[in-house]
């Protein structure tokens, strides 16, 4: 697998690249990544955000960045730059300048990137027990639920998660060679996943516990270990600081009442799922034989502290957040939950059977290993084709029409879901997608603050004829009682009161959930527009923002 230069081993390791692409891709065909609606919020934002930064570099830079932003967001208010870091955007948009711009094209993408991780945690693997249980070792990574959850949604975890796993083996490098380029590679890497995600901040915590798990507080006079974390702080700080503003209503209003204790015990028992009954035990086995060999010979290989210590520190992070625990936070920390299952395997199965030969019992401890993780990953991710394709069509039919969108419940992102497939499929950026939710009342990121800014069915016509609104889009169905926000009950009820001013065009079933999406078009012939979209943004980035005129100069056309 390895060659002698470093262009040679990472030539060696495309084979097993490639292996393990092909095999996240059939693990999204099976979860239906590729005909699913982006039905998470952050999905929406993920795939609009990084659609904009593309169609910006499309446009040949054509205005400056903030009004281009700003433009971009009245007509898909999805955009979520700043609330998350730049990197996994910017990836997106350089990648859909490449390819189709299509949720398919980022999802291949995100195989790419578990194919990358899966890798990289078979390289680790191998010193311990071997080529081709360490294949497996890797493969037992992309099964892990929490893995294919972050592939089959269009989310950044996979990328945070392959970049903490390439700054640790630099951090094993680093302790190892005590060379410069290594600790500069390990600052440069644990940058790029802070800069992609704030969970990537964990990183910070790794050369830490690392040194409390190898008992060399001698490493803490080496220079080269602070280049680390001093280029993290450097390059990765300033992002962090600027944007707390925006993340504060984000991560403080959208926190858990719960302890740090509540926390520590409820990603306990997500670890023990992830990995299934036999997996956690052999990584209970594993972190037991590091502790005893780190006791009884007084210091341990150095990825035999760094690995143990990058699931503590991935873990240790987000139980001291406050935010409700998440599975796919545990992304990060998969790589590093496998290798203890497979290292206590491997050294279980030695002093069980010694008569056993090394490649037997790796590939024993594989299946075992395999076999538990399988039996809670199957079927882990089952994902939706809810429709928004055909809603597109009827909305795409006008041209540079304006569309308001309202969902039943915030539990789902119905006007995520019609912002990204009305953006994927409209290359003149003509059209306009509005949130009910933005422009028929307003409140903070997290949803706190609700305030109506329409009070009566009669108010709400009045401000769908004053632009007007060509097309409103609804849920209709159980989810529009006592759970449904405001807004989306008057505006149902608006629908209802003045059904002469608006035809329903199309009724797409949502049976998942019990209701159907309608699109109404308003009556009569198309009017151009008379008053200004305004967004109020006051309770989010302190503004409002105003789109004047319909914008109908091409600029997102190839």
């Amino acid at each position: 697998m390895t060659t002698g230069s470093a262009p040679g081993r990472l030539l060696g390791l495309a084979p097993v690249w490639l292996l393990f692409l092909v095999t996240a891709l059939l693990l999204q065909v099976a979860n239906g990544a590729f005909v699913a609606d982006l039905d998470l919020p952050d999905e929406a934002a993920h795939f609009v955000t990084g659609l904009m930064i593309r169609d910006y570099l499309a446009s040949g830079f054509a205005e400056s960045p903030l009004a281009f932003a700003t433009t971009y967001y009245v007509h898909y208010p999805k955009v979520a730059f700043g609330i998350w870091p730049p990197l996994f955007h910017v990836l997106e948009a350089v990648w859909l300048l490449v390819f189709p711009v299509a949720y398919g094209s980022v999802f291949v993408l995100l195989a790419a990137i578990a194919g990358a991780l899966a890798t990289l945690a078979c390289v680790v693997a191998r010193r311990d027990v071997g080529f081709w249980p360490a294949v497996g070792v890797g493969a037992v990574v992309l099964l892990m639920p929490s893995t294919q959850f972050v592939t089959s949604h269009l989310l950044a975890d996979a990328l945070v998660a392959l970049l903490d796993l390439a700054a640790a083996l630099c951090l094993i490098a680093c302790l190892r060679s005590g060379r410069t380029r290594d600790g500069v590679s390990f600052g440069v890497l644990g940058s790029l996943s802070m800069l992609t995600k704030g969970s990537g901040m964990a990183i910070l915590l790794l050369p830490f516990v690392t040194v409390a798990m190898m008992g060399a507080p001698r490493l803490l006079a080496r220079k080269t270990f602070w280049l680390g974390p001093a280029l993290m702080v450097v390059l990765a700080g300033p992002w962090q600081f600027v944007t707390w503003s925006m993340l504060r209503s984000t991560v403080v209003g959208s926190g858990t009442s719960d302890s740090i204790a509540d926390r520590a015990v409820a990603y306990g028992w997500m670890a023990w799922q992830q990995l299934g009954p036999a997996g956690a035990m052999l990584a209970v086995v594993g972190i037991g034989v590091v502790v005893w060999r780190r006791l009884r010979e007084g210091a341990v290989p150095e990825h035999q502290a760094v690995l143990p210590a990058l699931a503590m520190a991935v873990v240790g992070f987000h139980v001291l957040t406050p935010l409700a625990p998440n599975p796919r936070y545990l992304v990060s920390a998969s790589p590093a939950f496998v290798w203890l299952a497979a290292f206590g395997g491997w050294t279980l199965s030695g002093v069980l059977s010694g008569s056993l030969t090394p490649r037997v019992r790796g590939v024993l401890v594989a299946l075992v290993i395999g076999g538990s993780v399988l039996g809670g990953a199957w079927r882990a991710v089952q994902r939706e084709d809810r429709g928004m394709a055909r809603v597109a069509d009827v909305i795409l039919e006008e041209p540079g029409s304006v569309v308001l969108v309202s969902g039943a419940s915030d539990e789902r992102d119905t006007s995520g879901m019609v912002i990204a497939e009305v953006a994927a499929r409209d290359r003149s950026r003509a059209h306009i997608v509005l949130r009910a939710g933005k422009v028929l009342s307003r409140s903070t990121w997290d949803g706190s603050k609700y305030e109506l800014l329409y009070d009566t069915p009669e108010e709400i016509r009045e401000f769908l004829a004053g632009i007007p609104v060509t097309f409103v889009v609804a849920e209709v169905g159980q989810g529009t009682g006592l759970a449904a926000r405001p807004h989306h009950r008057l505006l149902l009820e608006t629908m209802s009161r003045f059904d002469g001013e608006w035809v329903t065009v199309s009724r797409v079933p949502n049976p998942l959930h019990g209701e159907d999406f309608v699109v109404y078009r308003a009556a009569g012939a198309p009017v151009s527009r008379r008053a200004p979209i305004s967004i109020d943004m006051r309770y989010t980035l302190g503004g409002v923002l105003t789109l004047p005129e319909p914008r109908r100069d091409g600029a997102g056309e190839d």
